[in-house]
This record gives C-alpha cells, sequence and structure tokens, in this order.
C-alpha cells in the first residue's frame, strides 16, 4: 500500500473521528465532571414523568471559556415538583453553540466526501435526519421530531430553489417544465408538512395545554343553538373517544386530504416552473406552517370542498362532488365565514365547468348558502340561545382544564363570540383596524397577486379578480383575523391557477427567481396583528415559522 494511498485514509479515518468525538464528544469527554445534578435525560427521567404532568423547560448553556458546562449538554439539570398543580418541570441544558460547531463540520464532511460519493438529495435528507437524533438524544424526542421536521420542509423548498436555478437560470431560462421531475420531491414537501401538523397539535394538546383549537372545533349545540357548531355536535357522538385524539385526528387528516388533492391537482395538469414557487409561498401551504394559530381553524374544510369540486371537474368522477357538497354542508354550519368562499366556488363553475352542468352545481352551493344566511340574520330567540357558561363549564370536564372560564376567554384560548350579531362584529373589529394594519395587509394581499400577475391566468380573468375582491371585502370588515381571509381568497385563486393547462415553455428571469425566493423564504403572512410593521413580517413572532429562520431556530428550543 503506498504512502500516499495511507495518506488519504487516515485523512478518511480522522475525518469520522472528529465527527464522532463531536457528536457525542461532550459525554465522552466530560463524564466525570457531570456528577449528580445532570446525569439523567429524558428517557431516564420517563418513568418518573409518567406519574405527573409535565412542563419542560430549556435553558442554553455558555461554554466559552467554561467549556466544562458540556457536561451538562442534552441532559437534566433541575426538576422542580409544584405539589399545588402535581406538575414536574424539568429543565434541559444544551449548548448552542456546541450545536451549530457540530452542524458545520458535518456539512464540511460532507462537502468533502461529495468528491468520492454522488451524494442524492434523498441521501443527504436521511443523513441530516440521522444526525438530528444523534445530536439532540437526551431532549424530549416531540421537540426533537419538530425540528427534524421543519428542516425537512426547509431543505426541500431550498431544494426546488436550486432545481431551478440548474434547470432554468443556469443552462436555459425558456425550457419545457415537467412536473412529474418534480412529484417525488413534492411529496416528501407535503408528508412534512403533515407530519409538522399532527406533531405540533399533539405538543399543543397533550403538552402545551394551547386549547384554543380544541376548543374551536369542539363547540356544539349542547348549551344552545349556535353558528359554529356542526361538527363539534358530530365530535359529541363519538365521547367515547379522547376529545384530544379526536380532534387532532380529524385536523390532521383534513389537511392529509387537502395535500392529496392539491398533489392530484398539480400532477393531472401541466405545470410551469411557476407552479413550484406558488406551492413553496408562504401564502398557500406554508401559511399553516407559518402562523399555526391562524392556519387551524374551520375554514380548512371550506377548502378541501374546494379542491374536491376541481378534482370532479377534471376527473368527472361523481365522489368527488358528492364529497365537495357534503363538505360544504358541513363547512358552512361549523363555521359562518365559509359562506364566503361560495364566490370563489362560482367563478370556478361558471368558467370553468361544462355548459350542461352550470346551473345545475351552482344551485347545490347556492341551496345551503342561503339557509345559512337566513340562519345568520335570524333573530329569533329560539335560534340564538346559547349559554357560553355552560359550554364553557362543559369543556373544563372534558379537557380537565385547571384555568377559569374568565381566564381563558381573556387569553382567547377559548372563543366566546359565537353568536354576536352582524353590527356586534363590526364593532368588535373596527376596535383593531387602524391606518398602519390596513397599508400593511393591502401590500401582502399585492405580494400573494404577484405570483400569478404575469400569466395568462390573470390576464384572463383580472375583471372576474376584481369582482370577487369586492364580494370579498365585508369579510375584512366583521372579522379581524385579515391574514386568514387574504389566504382563504389566494388559496382559491392559486388552487384554480395549478389546475389550469398551461404553456411547456416558460421565461424566467434572473430577477422573477430572485424575488420568489426572498418571497418564499423572508415573508409570512400574520393571520392576526394589533401592530402591523416591518420587524413584525421579518422577525419571528408568536410562534410563527418562515423558511429563512430555521436556520436561526434550529438550535433555539424553548
Amino acid at each position: 500500500m503506498n504512502t500516499s494511498l495511507l495518506k488519504k485514509i487516515s485523512i478518511k479515518l480522522l475525518i469520522f473521528l472528529i465527527l464522532l468525538i463531536f457528536l457525542s464528544g461532550s459525554h465522552i469527554l466530560f463524564s466525570d465532571i457531570a456528577g449528580d445534578t445532570c446525569s439523567e435525560n429524558f428517557y431516564s427521567i420517563n418513568n418518573i414523568s409518567k406519574k405527573n404532568d409535565v412542563e419542560y423547560q430549556f435553558l442554553q448553556i455558555s461554554i466559552l471559556p467554561q467549556i466544562e458546562n458540556l457536561a451538562c449538554h442534552n441532559l437534566v439539570s433541575s426538576l422542580n415538583y409544584e405539589s399545588k398543580s402535581n406538575e414536574l418541570i424539568v429543565t434541559f441544558t444544551y449548548s448552542k453553540i456546541y450545536f451549530i460547531i457540530q452542524f458545520l463540520l458535518l456539512n464540511l464532511v460532507l462537502i468533502y466526501f461529495k468528491r468520492y460519493f454522488n451524494f442524492n438529495f434523498y441521501i443527504i435528507l436521511i443523513i441530516f435526519d440521522f444526525f438530528f437524533i444523534i445530536q439532540f438524544y437526551g431532549l424530549p424526542p416531540l421537540s426533537v421530531l419538530l425540528k427534524i421536521i421543519n428542516f425537512n420542509v426547509v431543505i426541500t423548498v431550498f431544494y426546488f430553489f436550486y432545481l431551478i436555478y440548474k434547470d432554468f437560470l443556469k443552462s436555459s431560462p425558456i425550457k419545457d417544465f415537467n412536473i412529474f421531475e418534480y412529484r417525488d420531491y413534492l411529496k416528501i414537501f407535503l408528508v412534512n408538512i403533515y407530519i409538522f401538523i399532527v406533531l405540533k397539535h399533539i405538543d399543543n394538546f397533550y403538552f402545551e395545554e394551547y386549547f384554543l383549537h380544541l376548543s374551536t372545533w369542539n363547540i356544539n349545540y349542547s348549551s344552545g343553538f349556535n353558528r359554529r357548531g356542526l361538527i363539534g355536535e358530530i365530535f359529541s357522538y363519538f365521547n367515547f373517544l379522547d376529545i384530544r385524539f379526536l380532534t387532532l385526528f380529524v385536523i390532521s387528516n383534513i389537511f392529509g386530504l387537502l395535500f392529496k388533492n392539491i398533489y392530484k391537482i398539480c400532477v393531472s395538469s401541466q405545470q410551469t416552473v411557476n407552479s413550484l414557487f406558488v406551492l413553496t409561498s408562504p401564502f398557500y401551504i406554508l401559511f399553516v406552517l407559518n402562523d399555526f394559530s391562524g392556519g387551524n381553524f374551520k375554514e380548512i374544510i371550506g377548502y378541501l370542498s374546494f379542491t374536491y369540486l376541481v378534482l370532479f371537474n377534471n376527473f368527472k368522477a361523481k365522489r368527488y362532488l358528492y364529497l365537495c357538497v357534503l363538505l360544504y354542508v358541513l363547512a358552512l354550519f361549523s363555521h359562518s365565514v365559509n359562506i364566503f368562499l361560495f364566490t370563489f366556488f362560482l367563478f370556478y363553475i361558471y368558467r370553468y365547468c361544462n355548459l350542461e352542468l352550470k346551473k345545475f352545481l351552482a344551485s347545490l352551493f347556492f341551496i345551503p348558502s342561503i339557509f345559512l344566511v337566513i340562519f345568520y340574520f335570524s333573530f329569533n330567540s329560539d335560534l340564538n340561545v346559547f349559554n357560553t357558561n355552560d359550554w364553557c363549564i362543559d369543556l373544563q370536564n372534558s379537557f380537565n382544564l385547571d384555568s377559569s372560564c374568565e381566564n381563558l376567554s381573556s387569553t382567547y384560548m377559548l372563543e366566546f363570540k359565537n353568536n354576536a350579531s352582524f353590527l356586534e362584529n363590526i364593532r368588535f373589529t373596527s376596535t383593531f383596524i387602524n391606518l398602519n394594519i390596513v397599508i400593511g395587509y393591502i401590500i401582502l394581499w399585492i405580494v400573494g397577486f404577484f405570483y400569478i400577475l404575469d400569466t395568462p391566468y390573470f390576464h384572463k380573468f383580472y375583471k372576474d379578480f376584481l369582482v370577487l375582491i369586492i364580494l370579498h371585502t365585508p369579510l375584512f370588515l366583521i372579522a379581524i383575523d385579515w391574514g386568514r381571509w387574504i389566504h382563504m381568497f389566494l388559496f382559491c385563486l392559486y388552487t384554480v391557477y395549478l389546475s389550469e393547462e398551461k404553456e411547456k415553455a416558460i421565461y424566467l428571469s434572473s430577477l422573477d427567481f430572485v424575488k420568489f425566493v426572498f418571497f418564499n423564504t423572508a415573508l409570512y403572512l400574520p393571520h392576526f396583528t394589533k401592530k402591523f410593521d416591518i420587524n413584525m413580517i421579518f422577525n419571528n413572532q408568536n410562534d410563527t415559522f418562515r423558511v429563512i429562520e430555521v436556520f436561526t431556530n434550529l438550535y433555539k428550543f424553548g
């Protein structure tokens, strides 16, 4: 064996050794320093924590110049028992700098070995996921999995950008686009978002005691009639199931079906490179990750219904129409905001569906919408009776809530405006409106249009879009969650755009590429805000998520 070969092998072995040391080095080098104060990790305290409600807290430790602090890296530094609440507070310590060093080292190793191995996207994704599992070992698994899934979504988005750059800018700006070349990456993108939604609801319902979505989806008719109670009334017939599990199962699988339908719509129609920017836009699928608290309300039932209408028109399968109508009725009487989707149903029916079916299809959605309007504006006392206190007590018993109804209401954890009149809603909304908010949301709405602005789709239907905007505007007067209403509008427009047959070849300029990469990585659409400014858009707030932040928040816990 010659000297040069031995040298190459030695270098490779050295790199692997360094990597192994940095992956588990803190416990190898400082195991004798740790002592009793931080000798346990999540798995060793699991038996203790099963007996109590547990709150996990995270504490960053400094390792410069006190490198011996790594003895407590990824370990439990304290266990505090609160006797009044029967709650165990577990504090984990970690070093963000040490995590970053490990991450950079892995990237250097991958870059070095890329000369010898042909790493494809799937291999890189598996390597990073395995790396994070090892790196975060000892911390609560749910927190770890959420970090990994977040990273998977982001790295997939950036891989889309890389493919677009390689195929359209580096080689030729005018090129035929084939969605089938991207469909496996699209599956990874959608599946990871679905997994994130499942895990996040588990975290909220079982660990964080965040009950807004839980209460919203479980409003029923047990305390009187209300305009948001149908889905909750259906839930009440399954009271033999754990209410948390039932709610997260339904919400998560509505999203699962929604993503499945969007995928079908994409692969069944000719797409352009612009379609990838739409799919990874913060105004479309990623809205639920951008603002999780605002992306899980009951309009998602209406979105699912709309995608089934598009699938029915594409494939002519009657089961899609049955599901579409059934879900539309369920959406209307589970939350009255879904009536504003009616205009988009009409737009799609009259612009895209078979001439002979137009009136029949329109009537299927018109009749239940009229019924809802009658109920909404009915001031009959028998219809408008809803005892909020009884409902809250029922929720407290069902969810084993410790907080009082007054506290839950003041922190927006429960919905208490179920039967407010039209004028009451306007008065409530007007207390939040100011010029700053109006300008901010208008700008974001305009940015949302940029994705379809330079397309035949926009040029053909811009007058229809103007009418839809006018018909959609009243929603901004009766409810303050303006980000949700913009998302509702753009979700329908984008879905129709993706269902269209498009030109195979499209020109992509460098400016367009930079513009959409910036929009899709740096922006997010807040569902609600009391103050709108540039810092709010670009800075992480209120459990938001934007693509570019994964690198700043990947190693930020708590």
